[in-house]
């Protein structure tokens, strides 16, 4: 079983500075139940070599980082913040940032784990975040 050709520093380099500063949207499941949105951002912090299915790939190593996000999300993440690692959420937001990544790399899917297994949330969206009260949805 041999391990694919590693992807360069430069390449990797190269693609941080095109997608720096974008802004992506997810829709989605957020938790077993629920959907929200969200805005964030994406950079690639390096790459790993893993087994899936008996076969070695390359999967890049994710930043994930929300920097907003729709008022219920917002509450989601405040009273539940365990979503930010939800399985299911992970895996939704894996595919989307596949797709907008199989652009640089010229193949149908991009294989993408999480820095520290889970998304992470900017500074200013967490003092969004912990100034959220519920009593905010019933005026």
């Amino acid at each position: 079983m041999d391990k694919p050709e590693a992807i360069s520093k430069e390449k990797i380099k190269k693609i941080n500075k095109v997608i720096k500063d974008m802004v992506f949207t997810y829709k989605g499941p957020v938790s077993e139940y629920n959907n929200g949105e969200f805005q964030y951002q994406i950079s690639i912090s390096g790459q790993k070599h893993m087994i899936s299915v008996g076969e070695y790939y390359n999967y890049l190593i994710m930043d994930v980082v929300i920097i907003d996000g729709s008022p219920m999300t917002t509450l989601f993440i405040k009273y539940l913040p365990y979503i930010l690692g939800d399985y299911k959420t992970l895996n939704y937001l894996s595919r989307e940032i596949s797709e907008e990544l199989q652009y640089f790399f010229g193949v149908e899917y991009v294989r993408v784990v999480y820095s520290d297994g889970k998304i992470k949330v900017s500074e200013e969206y967490q003092q969004k975040i912990d100034n959220t009260e519920p009593e905010q949805f019933h005026k």
